[in-house]
């Protein structure tokens, strides 16, 4: 008996760092917008570390501090020297992070948060302890690939460079691509 050809809908899955939703927040990087629209689109599976979140929190926390010394007249040097100091009002808190639950819940709500079991931990340890990949970055890495993602897209020049053997890596207009050429028909 012959069989039938079956034409099979292959969809990317993307895992996106905090870098690129960082670019978003801070209305800096048009192409990120532009290719989280694309796979809100197309319908790709999209992506991140539960982590992205704790450090999206953190990076909206520091602008602000920076942002309240500067206001009190504070040289911008002793402001990012007091960051470890950073004392902002429950008010400043709440809103820092409501910027951020809005960006995944109303703005990318498709954005899936995946998480690392005990083996994942141990993966990423490994990466950090035997290459120049930073702790946080070292998360990321593994999580796209224990998430089984086909690219990791990144702002992050040092990372893509480094990752680059261990998972395919781009800048957000660099997407498409490069999902071309692992073989997507996008």
């Amino acid at each position: 008996m012959m069989g039938k050809s079956v034409n099979r809908i292959v969809v990317p899955h993307l895992y996106i760092d905090t870098s690129v939703f960082g670019g978003i927040l801070e209305g800096q990087h048009e192409a990120s917008v532009h290719l989280l629209e694309t796979v809100k689109e197309k319908g790709w599976r999209c992506l991140t570390s539960a982590f992205t979140f704790m450090e999206l929190s953190d990076i909206r926390q520091d602008n602000k501090f920076i942002y309240n010394q500067l206001a009190l007249g504070v040289h911008i040097k002793k402001a990012y020297r007091s960051l470890d100091q950073r004392n902002l009002s429950p008010h400043d808190l709440d809103t820092t992070q409501e910027s951020v639950d809005v960006l995944f819940s109303e703005n990318y709500p498709f954005v899936e948060f995946f998480g690392l079991n005990e083996f994942g931990w141990d993966r990423a340890l490994e990466i950090k302890a035997t290459t120049n990949i930073s702790a946080p970055d070292s998360v990321h890495v593994v999580t796209a690939i224990e998430a089984g993602c086909d690219v990791l897209v990144t702002l992050d020049n040092f990372i893509r460079k480094e990752a680059e053997a261990l998972i395919p890596c781009c800048l957000p207009e660099q997407t498409n691509k490069v999902l071309k050429e692992y073989g997507f028909d996008i």
